[in-house]
């Protein structure tokens, strides 16, 4: 495999032959070649990819170095999505809750005592700002409501990034690193 990264004007500015190993990441190439070099790439103008050895260096275009990075800014985008989700959501009265894995392991167990147990009328949930507060059956049942559709919301918000750059054309890293998750409602 070659390591081909291109300069501003979309000419072969850098190649790296002989590859034995490597790792990819949207702005970052770490490579290792047959002869034992190893090395590590980082800030692009337009970007990298790999191609075969028997293919010319100077054939490559930006846009076949966008395409070769475009699951890796997915990549990227579902970490940042992960960290949202885990940093939560403000609720309807102003209390701030946390959305890890934990969090909504805690939420569905406490929503499953109180369908389970009818003797149960109320739950305690720790907030981010307020810290354990006492929910009712009814108010806990609207806060699952709003948690999961803010889950909901985040989880299309990452789908329509990740089919917009899967159908579309860039021309350089910058475009695809131009596109951000985060989270308006925090």
């Amino acid at each position: 495999m070659k390591y081909v990264a291109l300069n501003s004007d979309g000419v072969s500015r850098v190649v790296i032959e002989d590859l034995v190993k490597y790792t990819c990441e949207l702005d970052k190439f770490t490579y290792e070649k047959s002869d034992g070099e190893i090395g590590t790439l980082s800030g692009y103008a337009v970007g990298y990819c790999l191609i075969n050895n028997d293919i010319d260096p100077n054939s490559v275009t930006a846009s076949q170095v966008t395409d070769f990075l475009k699951p890796y800014k997915i990549t990227s985008l579902q970490s940042d999505f992960d960290l949202v989700v885990e940093g939560g959501f403000i609720y309807t009265n102003g209390d701030q809750f946390s959305f890890g894995y934990e969090q909504q392991n805690e939420f569905y167990q406490k929503q499953s005592l109180l369908l389970l147990n009818p003797l149960l009328s109320s739950v305690q949930v720790l907030t981010k700002n307020n810290g354990i507060k006492d929910y009712s059956k009814e108010e806990f049942i609207n806060l699952i409501t709003f948690a999961n559709q803010f889950k909901d919301e985040q989880t299309k918000k990452f789908q329509m990034f990740v089919n917009q750059i899967k159908t579309s054309t860039y021309s350089s890293i910058q475009e695809l690193k131009e596109i951000k998750f985060e989270n308006e409602n925090a």
